[in-house]
């Protein structure tokens, strides 16, 4: 579970990434698998999409090529001074990215793209619009401060007496919290209206729910709007629906063939026999109560 688990992260943002079988066959990594030759399962790699590339493909097989290069950034051979390894497609649980155009799919090395990708831009502008958000809260309150002939006085060359003026304005609130003005002058402060910025802020919040394909309560963490109401129901319902996709959209097949080698392994469960009829089954997410069920 740990493997599979590890693999559908890196799956989820790179848009590609695999399960590399290490098996105790006698067979070199580019062979193909001969499941009765199998002792075992040594170990199980889990590996981006930047780590695992389709070898050779084209239109027609690049969702299964024959072969996959593992690079590393290091020689994973003794014998030679090679930093790439050859493994044949049946020793590799392949965990595809969203679907992606052939010529798009050519940049991405044949694989899909990350599930990040569609999000990130609308990530982008939320992210702006909360920052935006907490400068306008700072800069609400703007301080007025109305000194007569102030004009004047710049224009005639005495920014150093305004200056020295403001600075002992400065240093008044910063000792006794209040300010010593002559008679003719005035403080105050200016208060900026937020009306509408509500509004706008929860439109970008909806933007980036329907970005994220998750409930606003799973991807914020709070709680219905409506409690144990039927509304918080249809949301976990709708993300029991979304996970349901995601596991036939990305673990089926990878789960086909990895039990299928399982069972077809001489010390396997079923001792090399397969069944006739065998499916990988996925439990429901959403768990309904007994009055649902009845209905």
């Amino acid at each position: 579970y740990f493997y599979i688990s590890e693999a559908l992260k890196l799956q989820r943002i790179y848009g590609g990434a695999a399960l590399f079988l290490v098996l105790d066959d006698g067979l070199e990594p580019s062979e193909p698998v001969r499941p009765e030759l199998v002792r075992g399962i040594a170990d199980l790699v889990p590996l981006s999409r930047r780590e695992i590339v389709p070898h050779d493909y084209n239109y027609l097989n690049y969702r299964k090529p024959e072969q996959y290069r593992i690079s590393t950034s290091k020689s994973v051979s003794t014998e030679n001074d090679l930093n790439y390894l050859l493994v044949h497609n049946t020793r590799v649980l392949r965990f595809d990215g969203l679907f992606l155009p052939w010529r798009q799919r050519l940049s991405n090395e044949g694989w899909g793209q990350s599930y990040l990708q569609p999000f990130f831009e609308v990530w982008k502008r939320y992210r702006g619009a909360t920052d935006g958000m907490s400068t306008m809260l700072n800069e609400m309150d703007l301080f007025v401060h109305k000194i007569p002939g102030l004009a004047n006085k710049i224009t005639s060359g005495k920014e150093s007496a305004l200056k020295a003026r403001l600075e002992a304005n400065s240093l008044a609130r910063s000792l006794y919290g209040g300010m010593a003005l002559d008679s003719e002058e005035d403080v105050s402060f200016a208060s900026r209206s937020l009306s509408g910025a509500q509004e706008i802020f929860d439109r970008l919040t909806d933007d980036l729910v329907a970005a994220a394909d998750m409930p606003k309560t799973l991807l914020f963490g709070t709680s219905p709007s409506g409690g144990l109401s039927e509304s918080g129901k249809y949301e976990d319902k709708s993300w029991a629906a979304s996970v349901e996709r995601y596991q036939t959209h990305s673990l089926r097949q990878p789960m086909n063939q990895f039990f299928q080698l399982i069972m077809t392994m001489p010390d396997g469960p079923t001792k090399g026999q397969m069944p006739e009829e065998w499916s990988v089954y996925f439990p429901p997410y959403y768990s309904e109560s007994d009055s649902d069920k009845a209905e």
